[in-house]
């Protein structure tokens, strides 16, 4: 839809980069916030955030990989190209929570408390992320005559499906991603135990 937000000669400024690093910047301010009514200082809670976004996104780059080994095996630089996109978060959530399993230990804090000042920021900066990729064109929806369809011409889009009326499931997950926020931001304030917001 909008690879690119904006553009002054060659410098290029894509949505993607762009509003994944916004909803780095909201996960942020979220985790300190649920990490100061815990006790929890600051700086700790910026180096938790900071290396969990680097082992985040080479978990997520990793994933791409293997998901989409063939173009890789055909295209071997193009692992480099990180800033084209190319990230699943999935394979970031599996390589962050070891890590934070690993921080807590070294930190002395309780595992638990840690994932559950993270979940809030995590799905609010999940959810900003998605429009990233509603602009990229990726993780697009199937055909669909639902009025509310968009059509994709990106290089990201299917070749079959580049210029038909597509669902835009980035915006179904965006908007559910926000309701998970907000439920979690509600579960934090009431919380009974250590771990109940992650679960």
């Amino acid at each position: 839809m909008f690879p690119v937000l904006w553009e002054i000669g060659n410098f290029k400024i894509y949505s993607y980069g762009f509003f994944i690093s916004l909803g780095y910047i909201a996960a942020l301010i979220v985790t300190l916030h649920f990490g100061r009514r815990v006790g929890i200082a600051a700086n700790i809670c910026l180096d938790l955030i900071f290396y969990s976004l680097i082992t985040g996104l080479v978990g997520a780059r990793i994933l791409f990989i293997i998901t989409t080994f063939n173009h890789f095996y055909e295209q071997p630089l193009d692992i480099l190209k990180f800033w084209q996109g190319g990230f699943v978060f999935l394979g970031g959530l599996l390589f962050t929570i070891p890590f934070i399993y690993w921080y807590a230990q070294k930190k002395r804090l309780n595992i638990y408390t840690c994932l559950d000042i993270m979940a809030p920021g995590l799905a609010l900066g999940h959810a900003i992320g998605r429009i990233g990729c509603l602009g990229a064109g990726c993780c697009h929806g199937r055909l669909t005559d639902m009025p509310w369809a968009i059509i994709l011409h990106t290089d990201q889009v299917s070749p079959e499906l580049i210029g038909s009326r597509v669902h835009p499931t980035q915006a179904y997950e965006s908007i559910a991603l926000l309701i998970i926020f907000f439920f979690l931001k509600n579960s934090s304030d009431k919380k009974k135990f250590n771990g109940q917001v992650m679960c």
